[in-house]
């Protein structure tokens, strides 16, 4: 085990939990997150909830995996799977130009974007390093800032939507003076 590898199961797992939390934090959040699996258009209505509940399913299933030592390694592949179909499906709604929101942690409604691309991509490479990563020995201050770094940096994932919105009205804001 190396440190980065701590840190991308960390991150991995916190990110997978709370999208996981926020789709299924009460009814309407679920509702809208099959909406906005209807919106993408791919899938024949009879299997939006079936689609849903699945997605749902596998992003709790690899915190489970991310955190118990003997399943990391599936975790993290799993994360690469799951990661790739979400950014090919977010291209694919670019390229089309389709008006589908991401309510990918339940709570935003922020149509998507290349920034979900390169979340995703930035995801991806954090799972693919905690695959490929050399064992090394594992120093507490080393761990404890990888579990630090991976808290803060799953923060900045599960609220990208809100910080960009943020910053986007500020830079507004200060056009407008």
């Amino acid at each position: 085990m190396s440190h980065i590898e701590i840190f991308a199961r960390c991150l991995i797992g916190l990110v997978f939990c709370a999208s996981a939390i926020g789709k299924l934090r009460g009814a309407e959040a679920f509702l809208a997150f099959e909406r906005s699996v209807r919106d993408l258009r791919l899938l024949p209505l009879a299997t939006i909830r079936p689609t849903a509940r699945a997605v749902v399913g596998a992003e709790l299933t690899v915190p489970v995996l991310v955190t118990v030592p003997y399943t990391a390694q599936a975790g993290l592949a799993t994360t690469l799977l799951l990661l790739t179909g979400f950014t090919v499906v977010v291209v694919l709604m670019l390229r089309r130009g389709t008006p589908a929101s991401c309510a990918c942690f339940g709570a935003s409604g922020a149509p998507y974007g290349r920034r979900h691309v390169v979340r995703n991509l930035v995801l991806l490479t954090v799972a693919a390093a905690g695959i490929v990563t050399p064992e090394s020995a594992l120093h507490p201050a080393g761990l404890a800032i990888a579990i630090v770094a991976a808290i803060l940096a799953s923060a900045v994932v599960v609220t990208l939507d809100e910080l960009a919105d943020l910053f986007a009205s500020t830079a507004e804001q200060g056009r407008n003076q």
